[in-house]
């Protein structure tokens, strides 16, 4: 049977600078809840309280869907699928980031050194993550899991959610698609005021090879754009209603970055990525500092993409080199 498939938005705290996240309470059956918060006493009574307001109790939920394994989304994931004994349904490259994140925690500090971060900032961006860590509560297990890949279809009593990968904004992010009611959960690949930052992980499945995260999300814009859809449920902020006019500020912020960071190049004397970085964004605190140089990555991903940039890793120090204009 197809139909209508219901769902109520529940705002839920997190003490990062991006505000509210919003989890979705999909009230068909089986009742589901799409992404959790932080796992904080703030956050999950917030979490209870919107539940309650719907007419159901947290040992209801059946289902938990991840859009993908960032703190703010999935950090209480292990604690409400153990309250409801509910099964959680993510991405299969959203596990390990969940679970598994002290493994590329080498590979960052490499990656970091190479972008020409001093040390101390990266000391200071370390211990600001150690402490965010704790709202993740990865010490706990999931009480079931499913792993969903795109295209794989979400059954409801009136219709589907079929799976959409987005990456781009991280390797494991999955939209949630009504193609019936040309509905999307768009996490946070679609998000009303802000362009998700390009962050930075690695492909296991590559010898650690560093995404290009910037050109994925492109790419992943481009493919929900081809779907056409009428609305989108994001993960922060007001339900979008013009899915186009968000995609069309989406390129327009990404393009211009992209020239900013050509104009920086043509002027010269911006020897790493953070150099760069400082020279568009300023100073930072340590843990925005992380965000700004993953910026300034993407868009030297974009120029080289574009045969317009030499871009070499394999140096202690990440080199770029524009190319000349023909």
């Amino acid at each position: 049977m197809t139909g209508s498939i219901n769902s109520i938005k529940i705002s839920l705290p997190t003490p990062f600078p991006v505000g509210d996240i919003n989890a979705y309470l999909i009230t068909d059956d089986p009742l589901t809840l799409v992404d959790c918060g932080v796992h904080s006493s703030m956050s999950l009574e917030a979490l209870t309280q919107g539940i309650r307001a719907a007419g159901f109790a947290v040992e209801d939920i059946e289902r938990i869907i991840l859009t993908h394994a960032h703190l703010d989304h999935a950090g209480a994931a292990a604690r409400v699928s153990q309250m409801a004994r509910a099964t959680v349904l993510m991405h299969p490259r959203a596990y390990p980031l969940l679970y598994r994140t002290e493994d590329n925690m080498e590979r960052y500090r490499q990656l970091f050194s190479q972008c020409g971060i001093p040390a101390a900032i990266l000391e200071g961006w370390e211990q600001s993550r150690s402490v965010w860590k704790k709202l993740g509560h990865r010490d706990e297990a999931l009480y079931d899991m499913q792993l969903v890949n795109n295209d794989d279809l979400i059954p409801f009593e009136h219709g589907n959610l079929r799976v959409l990968h987005t990456p781009g904004h991280c390797p494991d992010h999955i939209s949630l698609v009504d193609d019936n009611a040309r509905v999307t959960h768009s996490g946070d690949h679609l998000l009303p005021g802000i362009t998700p930052n390009p962050l930075a992980y690695f492909d296991e499945e590559n010898n650690g090879r560093r995404y290009r995260s910037l050109p994925d999300y492109l790419t992943s814009l481009d493919r929900m754009e081809a779907l056409k859809l009428a609305r989108a449920l994001p993960g922060h902020g007001d339900i979008i209603e013009d899915i186009p006019a968000v995609m069309e500020n989406n390129r327009r912020r990404i393009f211009k970055r992209r020239e900013d960071f050509r104009a920086l190049l043509q002027q010269g004397g911006h020897t790493t990525v953070y150099d760069l970085a400082r020279a568009h964004f300023g100073d930072m605190h340590p843990m925005q500092t992380y965000l700004t140089v993953t910026e300034a990555l993407g868009a030297l991903d974009l120029l080289a993409q574009q045969d317009a940039l030499v871009l070499d890793e394999e140096s202690d120090l990440i080199r770029f080199t524009l190319k000349p204009e023909e």
